[in-house]
């Protein structure tokens, strides 16, 4: 997640724009959530370790979205954007392990022949929760690339005030 957050991300953002950039970071996550799902099913660990580099580089994309609520709202609403955006956070924490413990075994017949699968449905979870992401990003209306606030300039900006 930090490798991707540190070199790939503002460069997608800046070349792309912020739409597509979260986009791009939903497909990587559904792509995780499958060769999760493949990676659990076929009991190979390397595939699993794959899975989760696609996964992390979804969610170093998806930590840029504190940035773009700044970008997206009026002046006089950014700090309860970036608190929403937070909230929303401190949400998923709790909801994470609780859809965990839902959809325990939801995807097997016998958990004892087959235990090594009694969490894959929390996986499929977490690919709909990136549908819903791409979802709500589809329904943003983000500045142009060129004409979009730096990383830089938003910290100084949030520092400021």
């Amino acid at each position: 997640m930090s490798l991707i957050s540190l070199t790939c991300t503002h460069w997608m953002f800046a070349a792309w724009g912020r739409k597509k950039g979260f986009l791009v970071g939903v497909v990587f996550g559904i792509a995780g959530v499958g060769v999760r799902t493949i990676a659990v099913y076929q009991q190979s660990a390397p595939l699993l370790l794959f899975a989760n580099v696609l996964f992390g580089a979804a969610t170093g994309m998806g930590m840029y979205v504190r940035f773009a609520a700044v970008e997206v709202v009026a002046r006089v609403f950014r700090e309860r954007a970036v608190s929403s955006v937070l909230a929303g956070g401190c949400i998923a924490a709790f909801a994470g392990p609780e859809a965990a413990q839902a959809t325990k075994g939801l995807m097997v017949d016998d958990i004892e022949t087959q235990a090594h699968l009694e969490y894959v449905g929390v996986f499929w979870v977490a690919g709909l929760f990136f549908m819903a992401q791409a979802l709500f990003v589809s329904l943003c209306h983000f500045e142009a690339p060129e004409e979009a606030v730096t990383t830089t300039s938003l910290t100084s900006t949030l520092t400021k005030e």
